[in-house]
This record gives structure tokens, sequence and C-alpha cells, in this order.
């Protein structure tokens, strides 16, 4: 399923035939039959749906009109007018998506109001882009989770089986429930229809040799009691850079079975398989422009001035596998080139290496399959009681495959003459590629079933009409995880303490041509050559290998059970002119954690890792409370309030050092977030133009990030270094190696802003969508676990001549020694030096100021107009503008003591979006047929700029990405 970069195959060159075909094929068939007057409504027309709801916990799509939805389950879960609702919600509607050409969530984010997408500015590594879905900011804080009619739906969305998609904000995003304290996204699935058979293809192409194929067809089987409606899409999207792809082959069915007048049972399922790799935002990490600066000199002898350094310590093993011919060899003497700067790793030499390279190759990114399992029976036993029982079960299995370690990222250059066997090296002075690969497999299952009510009583005109309401719902979720990598795991292995050792592990190098091809400029496929069985000519043996869990927390088999109740009441007071909304909720939670232990092996001295499953559990809870009021001044005027109180569960996968400093590897503290909105709504014009503008603070404390200043492998080089010099803990036990757990870190967060949205019908052709934030947010109390943890420990660490004795691994030895000055952290001493600039960079300066990757300001425009008369009828113009204001990325050391850091900002950025369609209405095969042919360009202006994402407070570069370059989508579109 990956694309081709060299050539285009026959099959390649078959589908594109066949889709030109099918994109043609409507002007064909348009031009044969009877024409009808183009249709000026929608892009896409749809047949009327039912007229009659039979819940309140359902929205119908049919009522929505241009980019303009009338309704939302999101404020209530109830079905509740948007300009009744208080908190904050938008909806985008499916005229919106076709407008747009946008098939997923994580491409509808761009357009989504207080909303960024997360690029790792905290975070060097970026493993977070390799998820289902690119990470989100809401309101600068986290957010950004999918749900699916609100069940938990692991991110696998697209919007071939949505109806429509709303996006909350705030702790109350989630309910009353708990959830992120920016917001969720919320999709509403595809239902089938009662009243008429119906149906749509579309076939569309776009940039990069990108195509998709969508149907959708509803059969009613019994009139008005019995439909079901089918849908499937394959995807196969391209990118600009190297190895960039996302494909995907998903298909849905539901069916709705009407049992009576009064109940109704609405079931389906979907399936989906998987495949993609995004890519991190840089090209690569500099392992070798100082070495081509002084020359490109070829030597065995490490030399710092000339960018060169050997591959590990003398002592150590660095079994290297090269993909290129197949041989594995101990290489820990060799030569290789060094990093430009080990503060400013990453490389910007574009003209050698270009902007589309990516270093990860076939067989890295992500493949999985999923399938979702819901059923609803609604049931009203009364115009005013109503009931309904859901379930969902969702299986989800993923392989993550990824090159995570920091210096697995860099090209380097290969400067030893010989090899350490005497011979002369193939490779000298070639370019390559060293990484060790890790898989990540995780099989995801998630059970709930919810139990909603709603009971509606009128107290008359005084007292008002209320709705009180009440959600049961039990989750069980199981998560199995498996991390590997690959190791000798013979009895003759280059350490017998463990075959995860780390002289035990397997290095895959490929290298290539820098003169060469770009798009050769990446990793082989692991999954071609084996590393097994093959004799290292250094050592004499021939290894066994395969791949391990390499640490206590890479496997592990968790389970979580969690309880919810929800209760609320909904009232209108004074003639409908005051509609309020209460709500409280409480979450109890059970978490069975596993613990990895070692097992035994023959041969070595332990065995590898497996986890053992808690069998008490960890037990939490967590109470929410949320009130909302709109008071109608006038027909078109609405002042809005919202308050929401939002307890997060504690993460049991995360693990910090303790307050006070003296333990490592507890649990996070639980989070907690506060909202406060206050606006005003503007229904103009009859309905024409719908405003919604509102202040808001939002807040979250203990916020926990899966990412932190100071690594967990920075943590244990201190005390493994102490333990290979014999040094005990300070109570008098053994230091256990590798056995400091810190996985993130935890902050607070503050952010304020406005928010307007606008959705608008000027006129039966026009529409206009419209909304703009503006920001302030700041980030404290960051990382106060961490702070004390170093503190508690620091003087222990450097006591007598322990600053100077080398970290494992490093140097000639373990005894201590003088700092050699030799610009690499070699001693306790140089990592405590390092610890602390991180500490400095990332906690002092960072404190009480807006986060880096922060965008204050955003507004996001999209308008279409359809021609019903004149040379243009048929025809329909859209416009797009997206535009952020400048980010911080980078802080700088205050001039005085006791004053803040200065803030550096980068590039403000512009992008301008364009779609040109026409449309035709024409009978074929007995049916009322809309044909619509639509181009979508994106970036119009090619705005591919170089853009910074951070900077130390030296100026040293850090993070950068590219804005993705002009993209078009061609889709062909017929709805009968």
């Amino acid at each position: 399923m990956q694309p081709c970069f060299a050539s285009v195959s026959p099959v390649a060159t078959a589908r594109r035939l066949f889709l030109t075909a099918l994109l043609g094929a409507g002007a064909v068939i348009a031009s044969a039959q009877t024409s009808a007057p183009a249709d000026t409504a929608s892009v896409a027309t749809r047949p009327p749906e039912e007229t009659i709801e039979l819940s309140p916990f359902t929205v119908n799509a049919s009522e929505d009109r241009g980019y303009q939805a009338q309704s939302s389950l999101s404020g209530s879960r109830l079905k509740t007018d948007l300009k009744d609702m208080a908190s904050p919600v938008s909806v985008f509607t499916e005229q919106f998506l076709l407008d747009t050409a946008i098939t997923s969530t994580e491409d509808l984010a761009k357009y989504m109001i207080s909303t960024e997408y997360d690029f790792g500015e905290d975070a060097g590594g970026q493993n977070r882009l390799f998820g289902s879905a690119k990470p989100l900011r809401m309101r600068g804080l986290g957010g950004g989770e999918v749900t699916t009619n609100f069940f938990t739906n692991g991110g696998n969305t697209d919007t071939f089986s949505t109806e429509r998609i709303e996006q909350a904000r705030g702790p109350n995003a989630i309910l009353f429930g708990v959830g992120s304290p920016g917001g969720i996204i919320n999709t509403t699935s595809k239902r089938a229809k009662l009243n008429a058979n119906s149906g749509s293809v579309a076939a569309q192409v776009r940039s990069y040799d990108g195509y998709r194929t969508e149907g959708d067809y509803n059969v009613v089987v019994v009139p008005n009691k019995v439909a079901i409606r089918l849908a499937a899409v394959k995807t196969e999207l391209g990118g600009w850079r190297n190895n960039t792809y996302s494909d995907a082959d998903r298909y849905f069915g539901t069916v709705k079975w009407k049992l009576a007048e009064k109940t109704e049972v609405n079931a389906e399922l979907e399936h989906g398989n998987i495949a993609r790799h995004g890519n991190r935002t840089f090209t690569a990490l500099d392992g070798y422009t100082v070495w081509t600066g002084a020359g490109s000199p070829l030597s065995a002898v490490a030399n710092a001035a000339q960018g060169t350094e050997r591959n590990a310590a003398a002592t150590a093993t660095w079994l290297v596998f090269t993909e290129n011919d197949g041989t594995l060899m101990n290489k820990s003497a060799q030569t290789r080139t060094a990093a430009r700067n080990a503060n400013d790793p990453v490389l910007t030499d574009f003209d050698r290496v270009p902007r589309e390279v990516s270093i990860l190759g076939p067989g890295m990114g992500q493949t999985g399959d999923y399938t979702r399992l819901s059923a609803f029976l609604t049931h009203a036993f009364t115009p005013n009681l109503n009931v309904e029982f859901a379930a969902r079960r969702l299986d989800d299995s993923t392989l993550n495959v990824d090159a995570q370690q920091n210096f697995s990222q860099y090209i380097r250059f290969d400067p030893s003459p010989t090899l350490p066997t005497g011979a002369a090296n193939p490779y000298a002075g070639q370019a390559y590629v060293e990484t060790q690969t890790q898989r990540n497999y995780r099989d995801t299952r998630l059970d709930a079933f919810r139990t909603s009510g709603s009971y509606k009583f009128d107290l008359g005109r005084i007292f008002g009409s209320h709705t009180i309401a009440g959600v049961g719902e039990y989750n069980y979720d199981k998560v199995s995880a498996l991390q590997l990598r690959e190791f000798v795991v013979s009895a003759n292995a280059p350490s017998i303490a463990s075959a995860d050792n780390a002289n035990n592990r397997i290095w895959r190098r490929t290298y290539f041509d820098i003169n060469g091809s770009p798009s050769n400029f990446l990793t082989a496929d692991w999954r071609v050559k084996s590393s097994s069985n093959l004799t290292d000519p250094i050592a004499g043996r021939t290894y066994q290998t395969d791949w391990l869990p390499f640490q206590a927390n890479a496997i592990f088999d968790n389970a979580t059970e969690t309880k919810t109740f929800i209760g609320m009441i909904q009232s209108d007071f004074w003639e409908k002119r005051i509609n309020t909304v209460f709500g409280m909720s409480r979450e109890n939670r059970t978490n069975y954690n596993s613990t990895g232990v070692r097992s035994t092996q023959a041969g070595f001295t332990s065995g590898p890792f497996v986890a053992i499953k808690d069998q008490v559990g960890f037990d939490s809870s967590a109470t929410n409370l949320s009130f909302s009021g709109v008071y109608h001044a006038t027909k078109w005027l609405g002042l809005t309030y919202s308050r929401a109180k939002n307890s997060g569960l504690p993460l049991s996968s995360g693990a910090i050092p303790s307050p006070d400093g003296s333990k490592a590897g507890v649990l996070p503290p639980r989070a907690e977030g506060k909202s406060q909105d206050m606006g005003v709504k503007l229904d103009l014009l009859d309905r024409k133009i719908f405003i919604s503008a509102l202040y808001f603070q939002t807040s979250a404390d203990n916020d926990f990030d899966f990412t932190s200043s100071v690594s967990q492998a920075q943590m244990n080089s201190l005390w493994n270094a102490l333990a290979a010099n014999g040094v005990p803990n300070p109570d008098g036990t053994p230091i256990v190696t590798g056995s400091i757990l810190n996985t993130g870190s935890t902050f607070s967060s503050r952010t304020q802003g406005y928010e307007v949205d606008m959705t608008a019908n000027f006129t039966k052709n026009w529409r206009f969508f419209f909304n703009y934030t503006r920001t302030k947010t700041a980030r404290s109390n960051i990382a106060p676990e961490m702070v004390n943890y170093i503190e508690f420990n620091r003087a222990y660490w450097t006591q007598g001549d322990r600053a100077r004795m080398y970290l494992v691994g490093r140097g000639t030895g373990l005894a201590p020694a003088a700092r050699d000055g030799n610009a690499t952290v070699d001693t306790i001493q140089e990592q405590i030096d390092l610890i602390d600039a991180n500490l400095f960079n990332a906690v002092v300066l960072a404190n009480g100021r807006r986060p880096l990757g922060q965008i204050p300001q955003r507004f996001n425009l999209r308008t279409s107009y359809d021609f019903d008369s004149g040379r243009l009828k048929g025809f329909s113009a859209g416009l797009g503008i997206r535009w952020g204001s400048a980010p911080v990325i980078r802080y700088v050391a205050p001039a005085a003591a006791g004053s803040p850091s200065t803030l550096v900002l980068g590039d403000e950025q512009t992008f301008t979006d364009i779609n040109v369609s026409y449309r035709r209405k024409f009978r074929a095969f007995g049916h009322n047929v809309n044909w619509t042919i639509q181009l979508n360009v994106d970036n119009v202006f090619d705005n591919d700029k170089f853009v910074i994402l951070r900077q130390n407070a030296a100026g040293d570069l850090l993070n950068y990405k590219f804005n993705d370059p002009r993209e078009w989508v061609l889709t062909n579109r017929f709805a009968f």
C-alpha cells in the first residue's frame, strides 16, 4: 500500500485511467440526458429525511442549511437549538465538508476555532506524530479527543460514515464527564432512512498520485419499518515528502428497525484497515556538516576538530547490521561523523538534503485495523418521557514502527578507511542512516454500555418547562502493548546480564549516495533481511537475534473499569426567554495495571520482561459540575454565561517523581480543569446570520504530558554510573540500574481570550463561514516534582569524586576522571550540567510565559456562491482564507534578576484556498441524479515556508517544519 517513488506501476496507470474515465463520465451522461434545472440549494442534494423524531438524543442533519446547523447534542446531550445553548459549540455541516473536500477530523481541525496542531514543540522526538491522527491543542490546552456518538472511537474517523461533526470547547466538552480541558470533537454517524432509497458515489484524484473512491447507499427493506444503509471508501493518499502516505479501506453498515410507532433500533458496524506514515517535521538531524566543512577527511582516529568520533567506547559493543550487504559486525571502535552541535542538531543543508527527504523508509509508520459495533434502542413512553439504551464495542489493533531514539534520526558519513578486520572499508566516505528500530504493538478492546433517560414537564408560564435527564454509563477497557527492539538472544551474546542489555542491541545501517536521488535517502525495509545467524568477524561468534521488550514498561496488559453517572436539568423560563442547563457527574474508575518483571532465560543472568497483571486495582473518582444559561433579551439577541469544573482521574500510565523529590516513579496527581464563558448570540435576518461571540477563561492544574525537560534516560545514566562504580543507594541498598521512571511532567495553564463564530446564508445561493480567536495562555508550575527530585539528590551525586565518574559506555573506563572538555557528555558532572541547562530552558525561562508553539490569534473564512442563472448557471465558486499570528519559538534569559524572560516569535502564516464546481440534474435509469464535479486548490499561493518551531535560549535551532505546498483535489460525485 506504500507509494512508489521511482516509477509508476501498470496497476497505478490503469487505476488513474479508470478514475479519469469515471471523472469524465458525468459530462457524457449529462449531455445524453434531458437536463433538469441546476440545483441551487447545495452541491449535493439529498432526499428529504423523516420528519418525525422519536428521541431527544438524536439530531437530524437534514435540518442544517448550508453551513448553518440548527441544533446540537454537545451542550447537554439533548437536542437543543444552538441559539439556546450557552456552552461553546461549533458544528460543521455536510455542506461545509463537501465544499472544502475535507474527509477527516484531522484535516477539519485547521478550520476549528481556538484550535491548532501540536507539532511537538515541547518534545524533541515528536513520537506523538506517529499516532492515528495529529495531536491538537484547544484554547492553548490539551484537547481534540475524537468521539463517535459520545463513545470513544480510537481516532479512526473518516467522513464517509459521518453525518456531522461538532467541536465543543472547554472542560465541559465531554459533558460533565472526564475529558481534555481544551475540548473534544464528537462525530455523529450516519443513520439509515425509512422514507426513500437514495445513494451517492464519488471518485477523487489529488496531488501526489492520491485517489479516493466512496459509495453510500440507503435501501428501504420494509416501508416505514426497516432500512439498511451501506457505505465504503478506499483511500490512497501520497504526500510531498518521501515515503509519506495515508491509505485506508473502510466499510460501514447500519440498519434501522422501527419496532413500533414509538420504538426504534439502530445498529451499525464499521471496519477499517489503515496504513499511514506521517514522518517527523524535520528532514533529519545533522551528523556530518562539521566533517564536510573540515574537508571530509578519512581517518580511523577520532578528531573533534574534524567532526569525527567513535561509535562507542573502545571496550563497548556496537553491533551493526549493514542492510546493503547483510553483514553483522562490531563497529564500536570505528569512527563516524559527529553532530554539528549537541544543542543545534537539526539538519538545514537543504541543497544537499532536500526538503522532501524524510529518513525513515518502508516498514516505518503505522498499520492496523479496527472494528466498531454499536447499537441504540430508543423508546418513547410518552412524547415527554424517552429512554435510550446504547452499547458499543471497539476493537483496535495497531503496529507503530519507528526509530524513536534521538540518535536514530541522524544522517552521518563513514570516515573509517578500513573495517575493524583490517580490510578496506567499501563504504568509506559514504552517507548512512543508522537506527535501532522499535516495533510498538497495541491491542485495544473498549466495551461501553449507556442508558439515557429524559422527562419533560411544564409548570406554566411563571415556573417554565423543564427536562430532567440522566445518563448511566459503564466502560470496560483492555489494552495490551508490546514494544520491541532487536537484540542478540543467544548465550554467546556480548553481555550475559540480560539479552536486552545495551551491548546486545542491533543497529541497522543503510548506506546511500548523497549525490543520488533524494528518494533513496532513507532506511532500508527492516522486514526484508534478517540479522540472525550471522557471524561477527571481530568476536568470531555466530549470533541469534530476536525482538524483545527493552524495559519494564515496554510490555503491559492493563484494564480499566469506569462507571459514570450524570444528572442534568434543562429549563426554559419566561416564555423561553431564559434557557438554563445545570448538570453534575460522578466518575468512579478502577485501573488494573500490570508490572514488567524479569523472567528467566538460559545463558543469561536474567531474562526478558513479562507483564504480571494487577489483581487488586487502583480506585479513583472525580466529581464534575456545569452550569450554563442564555437570556434572550430580544428575538435576535441572546446573552450567554457558562461555567464548568472538570476533574480528571489520575493517569495510571504516567510516572513522575514524588512532590518532595524523595521518590521516583509515582502516579501523576489528578488534573483539574475550569472554564468560564460569557458572551452574546445574534440570530439576524430571519436566521440568515448566526453569530456567537464570547470571552472565556479556561484553566488546567496538575495537567500531565508525556514530555519532560529531563528524560528518563538522563536520570538513569547518573544512577547507572554510580552503580557501575559500586556506589549504593543513600540507604545502603544496591542501585537497581535503569529503575528510574519519569515518563513526563506536570504543569498548570491559564488561558483567556475571545472567540467569534459566524455562519450565514445571506441568500439561498450564498454560504458564509467565519471564526476568529484571540487568546493569551500562560504555563506555570512546570515540572515541580522533577526540580525537587534533582535538588534532593544533587549532593549525593556529587559527593567526593562521584561527579567525575564516567557515565556507563563513555570515556575509557568508569574510574573518576577529569572533565575532558571535548564538547560531549561523559561524566556525571557533565550530565548534571546538561540536566540543569534543560531545566533552565524548559522550566525557569518558560515559567509563567506563553508555551512554545502557541498561536495567540487565528481566523478562518470560507464562502461559496452558487450561480443559478445566466452563462454561469450551474457553477459554484468558493474562497477560503486561513491566518495565524506568530507563535513563540524561543525564550531569552532576562537581563535583570527577577524579570520575566523575553519571548522570541516566529512568522505569521496565511493560506488561501479556492473551490470551483459545476452541478447538473438529469435522469438516468429511472432515477433523478445530481451530478457535481468540483476542483479544490488548497494553499493557492504555495506558502511552503521553512517554519521555525523551537530554538533554545542561545538561539540554536532545535526543531522546524515546512508548510505543505499547494495541493489540488478533483472530485466527481453522483447523488441519486
